[in-house]
Order: structure tokens, then sequence, then C-alpha cells
């Protein structure tokens, strides 16, 4: 389920990213450097949204092992 989510968000931040960004060229410059724009940046728009995407995918897993381990330490202190 969380690869479904991850992958979800990749597609929503990469769209809304490319969006975004041809937009606010599009203002300052025009059409036709919009689509230059995109074209020269958008892998570079789609590392930061698989990054993204993968990093918040992966938090929780951290998150869980890292409250495991500090569980275990300090049940094992207990019972000393």
């Amino acid at each position: 389920m969380r690869c479904v989510l991850g992958f979800v968000l990749f597609v929503v931040l990469y769209f809304g990213s490319c969006t975004t960004l041809g937009e606010i060229v599009r203002k300052t410059s025009g059409r036709a450097a919009e689509a230059e724009v995109l074209r020269k940046y958008h892998a570079l728009v789609a590392v930061g949204a698989g990054v993204i995407s993968l990093f918040c995918c992966s938090v929780p897993t951290l998150l869980e092992r890292a409250s495991r381990r500090e569980f275990e330490r300090l049940e094992a202190e207990w019972n000393r």
C-alpha cells in the first residue's frame, strides 16, 4: 500500500511541479520558453519528486525500527 501511495505522491508532485514551473516561465517569457524549460528540467523535477516520495514512504518504517530498538534497549535495562 505504501508503494501505491508513493507512486501517487510522485505523480502528483511531478505534474504539479511541471505545471507550476511552466506557468511561471510562460508569464515571464512566453510559451516557447515554457516548452524549452520543461524539456530541459523535467528530469530534475522527476528526480526531486522521486526523492521526496521515496523519503515520505520510507520515514514511517525507519521511525518504527528506531522506536522498536529504543523499546528493546529500555526493556533490557529495566530487566537488569
